[in-house]
Order: C-alpha cells, then structure tokens, then sequence
C-alpha cells in the first residue's frame, strides 16, 4: 500500500512539469536547423540537454506524420508544390 502511494505521489509530480512554450520551442528548433550542436543549443538557450533531446524526437514524429501524408513516387519538386498547395500551417511562422 505504501508503494502504490508513492507511486500516485511520484505521478502527481510528473504532470506538474513545466512545458516550454512555443516560442521556446521555436528558438531551440531553429537553433538546430542553423547547424547548432546540442550541447550548444542548450547553452544558447537555456534549456535542459534531455528537453532538446526529447523535443527533437518530437520534431522528427512530426515530419514523419507530415510526409506520411504526401503523396509517394513523385518529384522533390512535385511534392513540394503539393505541399504548398495544402497550406500546412504547422510548419508555417506565424
């Protein structure tokens, strides 16, 4: 019983973790585009090395569930005017 109560108590702790906002995540992802390192990244902006290492998982997911979603056997080219044409705001700048 004591176990279980730790655990709630340990789960309670994890859903009240802080989450970067947008712009923080925007400023670490276009860190790494530039050619950043990692470690470099987190010393630019501030930000823990596992938190860059997980949101650049997370940026990998995306671009997976992206390309998923255009069509196959076409040009570099092709997709690319497809991709405009859709309008993906989710790799757009606001």
């Amino acid at each position: 019983m004591e176990t279980l109560l730790a655990l709630l108590e340990r789960s309670s702790i994890m859903a009240n973790m802080n989450k970067l906002s947008p712009e923080r995540r925007g400023q670490v992802a276009r860190a790494l585009v530039e050619g950043n390192s990692i470690r470099a990244t987190c010393r630019m902006t501030s930000v823990a090395k596992g938190t860059v290492l997980k949101l650049l998982a997370d940026i990998g997911d995306l671009r997976r569930e992206y390309e998923d979603g255009l069509p196959r056997a076409l040009g570099a080219k092709r997709r690319s005017e497809i991709a405009k044409k859709a309008g993906s705001t989710r790799w757009q700048r606001s």
